[in-house]
């Protein structure tokens, strides 16, 4: 990647001992896929990451649209390549699979990406490894039904307000 930003390496979970497959995430059908929900959720998450002693987060959301170069570099810096892999192996295996499919498909026929930037000011921020236990990161980016902090002040609870990005996103 470009600017001395280090290469991003996707990790994949393994299938488990049991064998078990999963269609997908049970917390996509918790909310409503309409944009009111996205945006309070999103705002819920902000909020409730706020720094000590700031009164409001502020979050901004950008619409961003890719064509030529500017799409082909994002794409190569996010690894498209190795993740499109992936996503080919699980379309036909989940019940999320033609969905998955579709944004595939669109990837390949479209000469536009649509992307939304979500950023917010006053807040933690996404801090800390994939690894680290507290990390604002992996609370989002990987654990499922699990809020890193208590704090009865948090509008939400059990980490189910990122499932709303999930939602509608392509690929989830």
């Amino acid at each position: 990647m470009r600017g001395g930003t280090p290469n991003m390496e996707w990790i994949f979970d393994p299938v488990p001992p049991s064998g078990a497959i999963a269609g997908g995430s049970a917390t996509q059908y918790v909310f409503d896929q309409d944009i009111d929900t996205f945006v309070r959720e999103v705002l819920q998450n902000s909020h409730d990451q706020r720094l000590p002693n700031i009164g409001q987060a502020e979050v901004d959301f950008d619409l961003i649209q890719l064509t030529g170069e500017h799409r082909a570099d994002f794409l190569q810096g996010m690894g498209w390549d190795e993740l499109r892999l992936h996503l080919e192996g699980v379309a036909p295996t989940t019940i999320e699979g033609q969905r998955i499919q579709r944004e595939l498909d669109q990837v390949d026929e479209s000469a536009e990406l649509r992307l939304l930037r979500i950023h917010d000011r006053g807040t933690k921020g996404l801090v800390g490894g994939e690894d680290e236990n507290s990390s604002n990161f992996k609370a989002l980016c990987r654990n499922v039904l699990d809020t890193s902090e208590e704090d009865n002040s948090r509008g939400g609870s059990h980490g189910l307000g990122k499932a709303v990005l999930w939602a509608f996103s392509g690929v989830s």
